[in-house]
């Protein structure tokens, strides 16, 4: 029985550039020192009909940055930023983490990606240092080397794609199969793709969405499965996720495991009355910082900071951006971290406090954690302002309404005794609160829906 072990899962989807600019498909723009971020979530699990009995998981954060362009290669640079691989398992995994860990090392500087600029194929993947790539060839296993070449190409290289949905694309070589892609949507900055490959042996699904503009991929989702006997699946889920340089992670694990979505229902009543909140705007004067506190779990730092002696939570949203970590004892230390979640903010009795879970960017060593005793960061607030609207609820048809650029959807769920999908489409960077005064009932967030009907 084998798992595998995956360094960073790198995916591209690229699309050609051409002479002539098509306006009727999405075109890769390839430009000396362009560069994105990504944040790339990797799983590899073994179930059985009950449990499951052992997994991987990679994080990492990744900088792409093009260093060479012309008719016979496309060259990146692949510098990871934060890199962290957690497998486990009673027995078969605790040699194979001890692996990993040995050579992580040899990933930080990071690599080199050479494709074909007419194809999409690779050419070469080595490590910036040469001689440290032969020192993994030489010493390193076969396992983490060819899973790390075997997760460079997917799902592959795409010319063109049509601004029509429904058209179909085909990948020749997505990790050794012929797979095709369908258009499902085209709005004003993005195209979104799915695919599935639907063997009883085989099982791969998902989705991916390219920004119009220039052809860089914004997000990825890939899942394959794959049955070993009776009782087991091997399970494979690798999510990649375009980031600004504050994003959290936290932002691509809202793809939960397809197979083991639970439903929280909560009271409409009590949602309508929390958020029943003054809508009134707050000046510099709300945000004090009286206190904090910094508690260190290992590679993870914990912190709570109140923000105001207020009691009423702002409406907006709080980010912290720039964190460092400093140590009076090493004045020369300056460590980068990243929030694993945005901040969670709370209102008590005592006041409105911001909780974070930290993670050190680069390859921090423990032993220099544990000599930091501050933190620095810039807290930027982004007012928000909650809007009403009274619209009719459907009895048992479908309703579409359109709320300025937004569009807000009521579809009865079939079968089903008033139970009603909400879905709200908004071109702008708002989202709609679960709040509906005069209905009563509960109400669940749903996931997002990536596997085809039939497959879940």
């Amino acid at each position: 029985m084998k798992l595998s072990v995956t360094l960073f899962a790198v995916i591209l989807m690229l699309s050609a550039c051409s002479d002539n600019h098509n306006k009727d498909a999405v075109e890769f723009k390839a430009t000396v020192g362009d560069s994105a971020k990504y944040w790339v979530q990797h799983v590899s699990r073994i179930d059985l009909a009950t449990a499951t009995i052992g997994e991987s998981t990679t994080l990492s954060l990744l900088r792409y940055r093009i260093e060479q362009t012309d008719a016979t290669t496309l060259r990146f640079s692949v510098i990871p930023e934060y890199f962290k691989n957690t497998p486990y398992c009673e027995n078969q995994f605790r040699r194979l983490q001890t692996k990993v860990a040995k050579y992580c090392a040899l990933v930080w500087e990071g690599f080199k990606l050479d494709l074909n600029p007419a194809d999409g194929s690779l050419i070469n993947l080595q490590r910036t240092s040469a001689s440290g790539w032969q020192t993994m060839l030489d010493k390193g296993t076969n396992l983490l080397v060819k899973s790390l070449r075997n997760t460079v190409n997917a799902p592959g290289f795409i010319q063109t794609i049509p601004k029509i949905i429904g058209s179909k694309i085909t990948l020749h070589d997505f990790s050794g199969f012929t797979l095709t892609m369908i258009v499902d949507k085209v709005t004003s900055e993005t195209i979104e793709l799915s695919f599935t490959r639907d063997d009883p042996q085989f099982r791969q699904y998902g989705k991916v969405i390219v920004n119009q503009s220039n052809g860089w991929l914004q997000h990825a989702t890939l899942i394959a499965e794959k049955p070993l006997g009776s009782y087991q699946t091997a399970y494979t889920r690798t999510v990649m996720q375009k980031t600004n340089e504050y994003d959290a992670p936290g932002l691509i694990t809202v793809i939960k495991d397809h197979r083991r979505v639970e439903s929280n229902w909560t009271d409409i009543s009590q949602t309508a009355k929390y958020h029943a909140a003054q809508d009134a705007p707050i000046d510099k004067s709300f945000f004090q910082f009286s206190q904090a506190r910094m508690q260190q779990w290992g590679e993870i730092i914990d912190t709570d900071l109140k923000i105001s002696d207020e009691k009423q939570q702002p409406q907006g949203e709080v980010r912290f951006e720039n964190l460092r970590g400093q140590s009076t004892i090493d004045p020369e230390l300056n460590i980068k971290f990243s929030p694993r979640f945005n901040p969670m903010i709370s209102s008590t009795e005592q006041g409105v406090y911001a909780n974070m879970r930290l993670m050190a960017m680069t390859s921090a060593r423990l032993s220099s954690l544990n000599l930091i005793d501050s933190i620095t960061a810039e807290m930027v607030y982004y007012p928000a302002k909650i809007e009403s609207h009274t619209l009719p609820w459907p009895s048992n048809k479908p309703k579409t309404y359109s709320l300025g650029q937004a569009q807000l959807e009521i579809t009865p769920v079939p079968n089903k005794s008033n139970i009603y999908e909400v879905t709200y489409i908004s071109a702008n960077d708002d989202y709609l609160l679960p709040v509906f005064g005069g209905v009563e009932g509960q109400f669940s967030r749903l996931p997002q829906k990536l596997a085809p009907s039939g497959l879940v």
